[in-house]
Parts: C-alpha cells; sequence; structure tokens
C-alpha cells in the first residue's frame, strides 16, 4: 500500500535508533498516525502479531534488523516517569511496528538511508509509477525500477544519481546547480521540466519539455545544450548524442497535454516519452487531428486504448511494449 513519508516521523525514528529522543518525542512518536495505520495492518485487534508480518518477514535472518528491533525495544520499555494512555497498549509491538512501517513504504527506502545516520546519502526505488518530492521540492515521477541517489545535504548538493527512466520538475535555487548523473554523462539543469528515459539497447532518450539542460558526456569537452521541445538521444558506450525536434506538447503536472496534433506526430512523440512502440497502418490517416492528454503512468495498453476510442481506431497488441492501430 502506497504511504508518503513524513519527513517528522522518519526524523523521531532516527533519533530514536541514535539515543537522542526525548520522553516527549517518543511519546509523540506512538501518536503518529502512521504508526497507528501499520500497527491496524499488519497485528491483530488482540495485539498479537500476526506470524507473517512484512516484519517478521524483514527481521529473519537479518542481523541488521534484529540489532534496530532490539534498540527500539529497550527504547520503549525503559521505565517513564510519566505513561501515556496509549503506551502501555502498544509498547509490546511498536518497535516491529516502526520496523514493518518503514520497509513497507512505497519504493522502499533502504536501511542505509534511514538507520545508518553516518551514511552521507539517500536512496530510494520505485516499485510501481510514483511522484517523490526532493528536500528543495523538485518533484521527480520515477518509472518503475528505477532509483535515485542523493546526498543527504541536498539544499548543499543537488547532484541525483539516476539509474532507469524519470521525469523531472526542477525548482531553481540561486546558486546551487540541479545535475542529475547517467552512464558517463552528467545534465546540468536550469530550472526546468524535462524527461530522461532509459532504452531497452541501454540508450537514452532525453526530453525536454520547458526550460534549459546542458548534456556533458565524459572525456567531450563542450556540452550538448538542448532548448525547449528538443530530444537528446545518447549513446553511453560511444558518447555520441543525436539532437531532434519534438512536437509541442505541454506537461501539467502528471500529464502530458497535446492540442490538434497530427497522429503521426502523436504516436513519435509518445514513443519517445514512453520508451514503447505505437505502429500505424498504412491505411490510417495520419495526419489525423489529436486532442487530449496521456497520464505520466499510463500503460500501452491504456494508451493505445485511449487512442482508439477518440479516432475509432483498432488496436493489435503484438508484445510487451508494441501496438499496431488500424482503422
Amino acid at each position: 500500500q502506497r504511504m508518503k513519508n513524513s519527513p517528522s516521523f522518519i526524523a523521531l525514528v532516527i533519533r530514536l535508533l541514535t539515543g537522542r529522543i526525548t520522553q516527549r518525542e517518543q511519546m509523540e512518536l506512538l501518536d503518529k498516525k502512521p504508526m497507528h495505520q501499520v500497527l491496524q495492518q499488519h497485528w491483530d485487534v488482540s495485539g498479537e502479531p500476526s506470524s507473517n508480518t512484512v516484519a517478521d518477514r524483514q527481521l529473519s535472518g537479518s542481523s541488521v534488523g534484529e540489532r534496530i528491533y532490539r534498540r527500539i525495544s529497550r527504547r520503549i520499555d525503559a521505565p517513564q516517569p510519566v505513561r501515556h494512555p496509549a503506551l502501555s497498549r502498544w509498547q509490546g509491538y511498536a518497535a516491529a511496528a516502526v520496523v514493518g512501517l518503514i520497509i513497507s513504504c512505497t519504493g522502499y527506502l533502504t536501511w542505509t538511508h534511514l538507520f545508518h545516520t553516518a551514511a552521507s546519502f539517500c536512496e530510494y526505488t520505485a516499485t510501481s509509477e510514483m511522484k517523490y518530492v526532493l528536500p528543495d521540492s523538485s518533484v521527480v515521477w520515477m518509472k518503475p525500477g528505477s532509483t535515485i541517489r542523493y546526498a543527504k545535504h541536498f539544499t548543499d548538493n543537488r547532484d541525483v544519481q539516476l539509474t532507469g527512466s524519470s521525469l523531472f520538475d526542477v525548482k531553481k535555487q540561486a546558486g546551487h546547480p540541479f545535475r542529475v548523473l547517467i552512464d558517463r554523462a552528467c545534465i546540468e539543469v536550469k530550472g526546468t521540466v524535462f524527461q530522461v528515459q532509459r532504452t531497452d539497447a541501454g540508450t537514452y532518450d532525453i526530453a525536454l519539455l520547458r526550460g534549459k539542460i546542458e548534456l556533458s558526456v565524459h572525456g567531450q569537452d563542450k556540452p550538448v545544450e538542448l532548448n525547449p521541445l528538443q530530444t537528446a538521444n545518447y549513446h553511453p558506450d560511444s558518447g555520441k548524442t543525436l539532437l531532434s525536434p519534438l512536437p509541442e506538447v505541454i506537461w501539467e503536472d502528471g500529464r502530458f497535454a497535446f492540442k490538434e496534433i497530427p497522429l503521426n506526430r502523436l504516436v513519435r512523440t509518445v514513443n519517445q516519452l514512453f520508451g514503447i512502440r505505437i505502429l500505424l497502418d498504412s491505411r490510417i490517416n495520419s495526419n489525423t487531428l489529436f486532442t487530449g492528454s496521456i497520464r505520466s503512468d499510463e500503460s500501452i495498453e491504456e494508451i493505445t486504448t485511449k487512442l482508439c476510442f477518440t479516432l475509432n481506431l483498432t488496436r493489435e497488441q503484438i508484445d510487451r511494449s508494441t501496438v499496431v492501430l488500424r482503422e
């Protein structure tokens, strides 16, 4: 189940684990709504832990998990000068609930991020289409399986290492450049909206929707500058980059909006943005105009079904990423 991570909740957990939590903060931790949600989700009403909870499975055979569990247990079971009404009810399993919550949060934040305060980086992996907000309020629309990694002191170092495909909506901060690191290259951002799509062939399609970016390739002196509605096809092995125009598309908080765009140009743009392969039958009028929007998290089936409904077409699924549209 998707659950938005609360920084204040995470901060309290880290303070608990590092021994810096106060009595008031410990009571506040137990009162947090995410704690109550996880307790209801993973434990029976009677208060007895279920035999196959997420926490049980993760802690089993994990020395790191066991150490965390024991530390939380010692903290919560320690004598308190004033007992909160909820404390006696939760103390037997609140420790495991904290661990269960952190493990089950969407994207599975790493143990290093949450519990090893000496670590200098945070890492996040998306298990499904996901909107992730960075500490500077920049937004990353992540594709399944994609991973981002960034410095804990993000305001001082706005470098994001990307594995996979994601769309970035970056907030400007004077004096603090935003950079996205991919295979043997760096994308420097000037306050913009752009997408990085890793293809099955191992290349990258970088589409700039708004603003300005520069692609610096390892071993090359001069960066490649992209203007709005341009794409760059980047080959990490050779370092070659090919620029091409992108038909007009408007980004609207999770949606690509199109207005009276010919079908052939629409299909070419969608294929670039989504890393899929939609083909048009030769009998289709490729100049038919389309007006509408496509969500960034739509599958090829959902996209082609929408096109068929709007333009009175039929679809033939060839494989996982290929569909042919016919009259």
